[in-house]
């Protein structure tokens, strides 16, 4: 025995088309969903990937700074040893003694002042040497630097002494003494210094 559908054609037609509609409604969605779930991540990748590719940049330029810093230092200290040669091979080959002065000037700093600078040959400094010139070397071309001056503290003089001590222009230097007195009306340490210097 066959059914009958009493349901007219063109409804049973309509309603296929909606459910067709809706399947491929829900089919897009869900299409949609995917297509944005995976550019997400695709993009959140290229976001983790950029901050690393950063990183390595930001490392790598703070190593390079480091380096040019120890490269510039190695430079500077370089150029004193030159500059510091250079003086010693002038005083040594031909004295010229306004490089000393010059050099003198530049070490003893704002706290430091230089009353007298005399520098004489080692015999006429020390008449005793002249009893052993002949039978030691020891005096020739050495000559003996004074230096007269002030400080404002103590502490300046000791200064000044230790850099003429690292300077390596002098063979021995010598602190004879220090004093307080009144220079241009402020209390100053006063000394004197022997420095010894092989032309």
């Amino acid at each position: 025995m066959s059914g009958i559908n009493l349901v007219p054609k063109i409804r049973i037609e309509s309603r296929e088309r909606r459910i067709r509609t809706r399947f491929w409604i829900s089919v897009g969605i869900a299409y949609t969903i995917v297509v944005a779930s995976v550019s997400g991540a695709g993009y959140s990748y290229r976001q983790d990937d950029q901050a690393r590719v950063c990183k390595a940049i930001d490392d790598t330029e703070a190593s390079a700074r480091k380096e040019s810093q120890r490269l510039e230092d190695a430079i500077a200290q370089l150029k004193q040893a030159e500059a510091k040669l250079n003086l010693l091979r002038e005083i040594g080959d031909q004295p010229d003694w306004s490089l000393l002065l010059d050099y003198l000037a530049r070490i003893k700093g704002d706290r430091v002042v230089l009353r007298g600078v005399r520098v004489d040959p080692l015999e006429a400094h020390d008449p005793k040497s002249k009893e052993t010139a002949a039978n030691s070397t020891r005096t020739q071309d050495v000559y003996v630097l004074e230096l007269d001056g002030a400080g404002l503290a103590p502490t300046d003089v000791t200064g000044f002494v230790l850099k003429l001590e690292k300077s390596g222009i002098f063979q021995r230097v010598t602190l004879n003494g220090t004093s307080r007195s009144m220079v241009q009306n402020t209390s100053a340490s006063t000394f004197t210094i022997t420095c010894e210097l092989r032309g």
